[in-house]
């Protein structure tokens, strides 16, 4: 017997969808921001929103929490996260901002209900100050930027 359309879909697992971007100076630093909320040091991103594409999350989360519009992302890494309850599975897609110029460093205004600082870090001090799971699928980003390619991930850790 074949279950009805609507009945097929409402059984399928439901996952959680986050989004990163990396940004980064003219000195090759990478730009990373302090939540107010949690204790780990992050990049800009989060939540997409129900019926929005994680590429349109990115841009809107980066809008927000640092007021500049990009124009482009290139998504450089897809990261499984399992379940931990209370928290569902998820995707996190990392995406290549790009290099900001001086101006759009100067531009950049914090969302202050959620972020208290940012600073432009070299990879070694990011992978330090950010949470394991965006530390641990970094440099895997990192090499598939340079690649041209997209890393794939299971909770932050090559497979």
């Amino acid at each position: 017997m074949t279950l009805p359309e609507a009945e097929y879909y409402a059984g399928l697992a439901k996952k959680g969808c986050g989004a990163a971007v990396l940004l980064f100076n003219e000195r090759g630093e990478l730009l990373i921001v302090d939540p107010n909320y949690k204790p780990d040091w992050g990049l800009p991103g989060g939540a997409v929103d129900a019926d929005e594409s994680p590429r349109l999350g990115a841009l809107r989360e980066v809008r927000e929490e640092l007021g500049i519009s990009l124009s482009t992302l290139t998504l450089i890494g897809v990261d499984y996260i399992p379940s931990n309850p209370p928290r569902t599975e998820a995707l996190y897609l990392t995406f290549d901002g790009g290099v900001l110029n001086g101006k759009e460093i100067e531009s950049i205004i914090l969302q202050k209900d959620e972020l208290d600082e940012y600073r432009f870090v070299d990879i070694a001090e990011a992978i330090q100050l950010l949470n394991p799971r965006q530390g641990g699928r970094l440099p895997a980003c990192l090499e598939a930027r340079a690649k041209g390619t997209v890393a794939y991930t299971e909770n932050g850790m090559l497979t």
